[in-house]
Parts: structure tokens; C-alpha cells; sequence
């Protein structure tokens, strides 16, 4: 699948998109899209990004082999939590679940 971020100024994310495209992502595409949306991030936060983004992408994969039923499943990364100005740095829609 093609990388698809998703930082659109409409979303509320600095990254969408489904398991198989998340972990074929360059992992520079991803922090791209969440350093975009993120334009508040400090370099500290940036450099956790680049250490997570791979982490992440592995645990991912490891759900695709073995899940059939895991193109289905949701990555988002920056997840801006409705009615406040948090973000939730990762967010995982699988099976009906908000992980």
C-alpha cells in the first residue's frame, strides 16, 4: 500500500492511516506528518518520535502477520482529543477497540 499521511488542516491528527500502510511507512513520512501537525513540539519531543515511530511500526507489523482481519485496523499518531488542547501521542482502532 502507498504511505498515506493524513495531516490535513480538517483532521485532528498528525498521522491516519490503516495497519499495512503505517508499517510499510518511511518512518521519516510518519514524524514528517506528525511534526507538521505537531508545529508546537519541542526537538525533544521530535527526537522520542524518532525512537517510537520504528517501535510502533514493528509492534504493528507483528499484529498484521498475525491478524488477518488487520487491514482494518487504525494507526493515528498526535490524536488531538476533542474540546481540549491535549493530544494523545498514539491511538489504535482495532476490533470495535480504542487502544
Amino acid at each position: 500500500m502507498a504511505e498515506t499521511p493524513r495531516a490535513a488542516p480538517d483532521l485532528r491528527c498528525g498521522w491516519e492511516s490503516d495497519f499495512p500502510s503505517f508499517r510499510s511507512a518511511s518512518p521519516t513520512a510518519v514524524r514528517s506528518g506528525v511534526t507538521r501537525f505537531s508545529r508546537d513540539s519541542s526537538p525533544g519531543q521530535a527526537r522520542v518520535w524518532e525512537h517510537a515511530i520504528p517501535v510502533l511500526q514493528r509492534e504493528v507489523s507483528e499484529v498484521c502477520e498475525r491478524d488477518p482481519h488487520s487491514a482494518e485496523y487504525t494507526a493515528i499518531l498526535e490524536y488531538e482529543l476533542p474540546h481540549e488542547s491535549r493530544r494523545a501521542d498514539a491511538v489504535f482502532l482495532v476490533r470495535g477497540n480504542v487502544v
